[in-house]
């Protein structure tokens, strides 16, 4: 080390040798009087400038690190003055380059006309960016003996830089990723980028769309146009939150698709609008099946005709219509004589062929003067407003009664049908559809009693069947103090491993003098008389300790499904009641399901998801029951906070008759798995309709296929067996 490094390394932060301070006297062309004035002026400009400034010797000995070098490397200028730097603020790389630098100096092979880039190693392990700049010094005698290297701190702007590079990158590849396309509107230039993606949604090339929003627009189908453009000036004056808009959108091939449209604005400082971005997103799929699911809601699947929501809407509609007009309405409830026969000697497929064939004789029959709808099973209701004389609707139900009556030819095989009718009128039996249809099925069932194959009106008179209904009330009460009711067990297959995966618990009743009585002999008027409400704490309570006791017998836990009526589900404390069974009997929340009607749930929707959402809380499983044949808007189904969807029985019978019952099988079951809801299929009786369901991803089914239900003790034995359920042999002998 030379003595010039050594005298002015020990010197740094004192006194300067006199060669260091003539070198500011030179750098600054201080005169002799003022040049300490100078020297003390300059060596502060040095130190405290926003730059780095470094100071070498031509042999490479660095006589300098100003204090923002210190300040950004986090080295002090003694760990790098000398020959120090070597070790300190470069790698080996840089070494050489440097020593090569200052030979090349020596050399004079250096030009010093543009500014460098390099990098420089802090005290941490992390590099700087630096662009430096270089200056030789000479002597009085023009001698070159000092480089002066101003360098800027870069780091930060090309830490930028490449931020700003990876963000374009990773908004290209989103913009070319994404499923959804996206779009951009410079509100100011009206400017408009509209993604790739967004146009290959309607089929077109890149190239083949402009970028504009004339031609954009024309592609909105007219009668979506201005709902889309309310929709953009609500969130354009801040009245909503984000802009959403659904429309139909002409695709290359001239058919309209669905696209979601969802944007959002930034404002300026003065709050005006500058720029809405968004991205659109193809909903064909959900606006088809929510079409389909709609004409569940109110259509028979089996024979097209409205089902009994649809028909409840229009007597609503009428008997307004009647009171305004003081005019009188006829409610007709029909049921096919004996029908149950049919289905049981030649097999549900003839019984449906049949029930499509009714249908349209009825509909033809009524044509323009009446309503009809298949309220389910062998049941019609039909509505006939505006007649004078009641001798007009008696003519008019014998005329559909010999419709019926005329042979019908399925397969070759001839049929002969009767039906019975019972009619109310609007407002003599009842002022109200519920009312009109009580009274219509109590004439329809007096209709029956008396020989079938007629029509009757209902009367005051028929008081048998209301004596027959409080003998019934009262021998439910009863039923209910003897204990007389019992919890059968119906298992839910596994459609993956065979096995019985989960169970239902259906009530029965035991009658000491008529043996096990079904449900649907007396629900309906539990339902009415609200002793539904301790029939229902008996099943779950029976269902929740018989699971908890086979559980600590050792068999596989299984969750129990459990159906609530409307009057328990309508219980203010029924969480509370649930909780104390599930205490009392030692059953954890998980094994437990409550399975709900949608026809239940829609009575009061807020009430409902409140409640389930309490449920869930817990720890209980819901399952929503009978899907298809309530409400089944995907606009309810999205808000319920449920976890399994059941599809009804009825529908299910039907899976393989026509096409369009495969499709929207099909369409329930994707669109539970995209909701992720587990769905299990009810009332499977027939290899065919397992192969189905089985084929398109059902998860449980449940059906005589499988099992009826059964006793605890029959159960236990399939619990014993642990038998598989679903083999190819088994499915093909039943």
């Amino acid at each position: 080390m030379d003595d010039n490094f050594e005298h002015s390394s020990k010197s740094y932060g004192g006194e300067v040798n006199n060669d260091y301070d003539l070198l500011f006297d030179e750098l600054f062309k201080c005169s002799e009087q003022t040049s300490c004035k100078a020297r003390g002026f300059s060596k502060n400009l040095v130190d405290n400038a926003g730059l780095i400034i470094n100071i070498w010797k031509l042999d490479g000995t660095l006589v300098k690190f100003n204090k923002y070098a210190e300040k950004v490397t986090g080295f002090s200028a003694y760990e790098v003055l000398g020959a120090k730097w070597k070790k300190t603020i470069v790698d080996a790389d840089i070494e050489v380059c440097v020593i090569d630098f200052f030979k090349a100096i020596k050399n004079g092979e250096v030009s010093f006309d543009s500014d460098s880039e390099g990098k420089l190693i802090c005290k941490d392990g992390s590099y700087l960016d630096v662009i430096w700049s270089n200056y030789l010094m000479p002597n009085k005698d023009d001698t070159l003996e000092f480089l002066v290297s101003m360098g800027m701190n870069i780091t930060e702007h090309k830490l930028s830089e490449q931020n700003l590079r990876l963000s374009e990158e990773r908004y290209r590849l989103a913009v070319e990723g994404a499923n959804d396309g996206l779009w951009d509107l410079n509100i100011i230039t009206n400017e408009w980028y509209i993604s790739p993606r967004c146009k290959a949604m309607l089929g077109y090339e890149d190239n083949e769309l402009e970028n504009n929003w004339e031609q954009w627009r024309k592609l909105i189908h007219p009668e979506d146009f201005n709902s889309s453009m309310a929709a953009v000036n609500e969130h354009l004056s801040t009245r909503t939150d984000c802009y959403e808009a659904e429309a139909r959108m002409r695709a290359k091939d001239g058919n309209y698709k669905w696209v979601l449209s969802r944007g959002k604005a930034i404002w300026d400082e003065n709050d005006r609008p500058i720029r809405l971005a968004g991205s659109n997103t193809d909903i064909s799929m959900r606006k088809d099946a929510e079409l389909i699911i709609k004409k569940m809601a109110f259509y028979d699947e089996l024979t097209g005709l409205p089902n009994r929501v649809l028909i409840e809407n229009k007597a609503c509609s009428e008997v307004l219509k009647a009171e305004q007009n003081n005019n009188k309405l006829a409610l007709f409830y029909m049921d096919l004589d004996d029908f149950k026969t049919v289905n049981d000697t030649l097999g549900h497929m003839a019984g449906n062929e049949l029930l499509k064939i009714v249908g349209n004789l009825v509909k033809s029959t009524i044509g323009d003067l009446g309503n009809v709808a298949r309220s389910g099973g062998d049941e019609f209701v039909i509505l006939l407003p505006n007649f004078n004389l009641i001798e007009e609707v008696s003519d008019f139900a014998n005329k559909i009664i010999n419709v019926i009556t005329k042979p019908v030819t399925i397969s070759n095989k001839e049929f002969h049908l009767t039906a019975s009718i019972g009619i109310s009128i609007y407002p003599d039996d009842g002022k109200d559809f519920n009312t009109l249809m009580k009274n219509a099925d109590i004439a329809m069932y007096y209709a029956k009693e008396q020989g079938k194959n007629r029509c009757e009106f209902f009367t005051k008179e028929m008081n048998a069947r209301l004596i027959e209904k409080l003998e019934l009330e009262n021998s439910l009460r009863m039923a209910i103090k003897n204990n007389e009711f019992k919890v059968f067990y119906q298992p839910q297959i596994n459609i993956e491993t065979g096995k019985i995966d989960s169970m239902e618990a259906l009530v029965r009743w035991a009658h000491p003098d008529k043996s096990i009585i079904p449900p649907n002999r007396f629900i309906p008027l539990a339902e009415e008389t609200g002793l539904i409400i301790p029939i229902g704490d008996i099943v779950l309570y029976s269902a929740c300790m018989q699971n908890k006791l086979w559980q600590d017998a050792g068999y596989t836990p299984l969750r129990v499904a459990v159906n609530l009526s409307a009057r328990q589900f309508e219980q203010e404390n029924l969480v509370e009641i649930i909780k104390n069974v599930l205490e009392e009997t030692g059953l954890e929340p998980q094994w437990l399901e409550i399975e709900i009607t949608e026809s239940i749930l829609m009575k009061n929707l807020e009430f409902s998801i409140s409640m389930l959402n309490k449920l869930r809380g817990m720890g209980i499983h819901v399952s929503l029951d009978d899907f298809g044949t309530g409400y089944s808007s995907l606009n309810y189904l999205k808000r319920l906070p449920i976890d399994t969807l059941k599809i009804d029985k009825s529908f299910v019978d039907n899976i393989t008759v026509d096409a369009k019952d495969e499709i929207i099988a099909k369409a329930i079951i994707e669109l539970a798995h995209k909701m992720d809801l587990e769905i299990i299929a009810e009332g499977v009786e027939y290899a065919q309709q397992f192969n189905f369901l089985k084929k398109h991803k059902c998860d449980k089914l449940q059906g005589f296929l499988f099992s009826k239900p059964v006793s605890a003790e029959e159960f236990q034995q399939l619990l014993i067996e642990e038998r598989i359920f679903i083999n190819k042999q088994d499915v093909d002998s039943k």
